[in-house]
């Protein structure tokens, strides 16, 4: 799992990056109640240090950059059963990546279920390409950030106002591993 290789990996692997991205507020993690209980059965599973568990807990309980959506356990195309919660949470959280260690996913995804993720805007990554794919993305012209960023609201008085709102990339992240 990205969580699992961050939390028990080198300091200089592309999942220790996405890890401290998200700590640095530049990507929001976007996740259901399932696939954390499943996390935390790894971590527990592979006997990683209580402590390193809590702080893990207390990180994504308190982080404003985490959204925890609600799952239907819906069929969604995945090569993987197990992993349908993971594309369900993507697409309901509005995910831009879907960054995975799953090389086999990667691989077995059909064509027309990668083309239905693309079309809501969501890619899946592998968690080796994801530094570079956010790096390019922190490196965009103001012009594409601005474009990027902006929201619509409705005002109370129904005029339309425009916000340009920091936004972090959103990402729904999974491993390579399931819980015993």
């Amino acid at each position: 799992m990205v969580w699992v290789a961050a939390l028990t990996g080198r300091d200089d692997s592309s999942s220790r990056f996405v890890l401290d991205a998200f700590i640095d507020g530049r990507i929001t993690v976007v996740t259901c109640g399932w696939l954390v209980n499943e996390t935390i059965e790894t971590l527990v599973g592979i006997e990683v240090p209580v402590d390193k568990v809590e702080k893990f807990i207390a990180l994504f309980s308190e982080s404003e950059h985490v959204e925890i959506v609600t799952i239907d356990h819906q069929e969604m195309g995945s090569p993987d059963p197990t992993d349908n919660a993971l594309f369900e949470t993507a697409v309901v959280g509005g995910a831009e990546h879907i960054v995975t260690r799953e090389t086999k996913l990667l691989k077995k995804l059909k064509p027309a279920v990668r083309a239905y993720y693309a079309q809501r805007g969501i890619a899946v990554t592998h968690h080796q390409d994801f530094p570079g794919i956010l790096r390019a993305r922190e490196r965009e012209t103001p012009q594409a950030k601005k474009a990027r960023v902006t929201e619509r609201r409705l005002r109370p008085d129904g005029l339309t106002m425009f916000y340009r709102l920091p936004k972090p990339v959103r990402i729904t992240a999974i491993g390579l591993t399931h819980a015993p």
